[in-house]
């Protein structure tokens, strides 16, 4: 039995998240983010999202950003309360893989052939970490604590950062 429907939305729906409480539902068609109430039913907030489709999205353990990435590396982070633009870039490389540290605070992008470790209070990036296991990867992953990465490269290996020193 169908719950709860929201739409429509003018064009396929991509992607979708729904945030952690439970009360709001993101999804990405075509280049717009649609939130939905769960519980009324009713659109809350229309924001930009990657200007060529939004495919993935990821939302921090609190709800409160939003991580989107488009088709050819496109990607952007919203507050998803107010709809800013906290940080959006536009390559070419193959953005596919992110991850935000635990207490949300931090992104962490595989952005070609480096990963990108943004602050997400402050709008800056903190460091880009470079390495040498070519351009798609297919695994990312930060600790609990949120001192190390781990990425699954290309060479057959899993390669460890350490964020604060920006070292592998």
């Amino acid at each position: 039995t169908e719950f709860q429907k929201f739409g429509p939305h003018g064009l396929s729906v991509l992607s979708v998240a729904l945030t952690p409480d439970g009360r709001r539902v993101v999804a990405g068609a075509g280049s717009t983010l649609v939130v939905w109430d769960v519980e009324t039913g009713k659109s809350v907030n229309k924001m930009a999202g990657p200007r060529t489709n939004a495919e993935s999205l990821f939302l921090t353990r609190d709800g409160r950003r939003l991580f989107a990435i488009g088709r050819f590396g496109e990607w952007l982070v919203l507050d998803l309360d107010g709809g800013k633009k906290l940080f959006h870039n536009i390559t070419n490389t193959g953005s596919e893989r992110m991850t935000f540290t635990p207490d949300g605070r931090q992104c962490l992008v595989q952005d070609g052939g480096a990963l990108t470790l943004l602050d997400l209070d402050k709008q800056v990036q903190i460091r880009r970490m470079p390495w040498l296991g070519g351009q798609v990867n297919k695994a990312l992953a930060i600790s609990p604590n949120g001192l190390l990465a781990l990425l699954g490269a290309q060479d057959n290996t899993v390669r460890v950062f350490d964020l604060e020193k920006g070292k592998e």
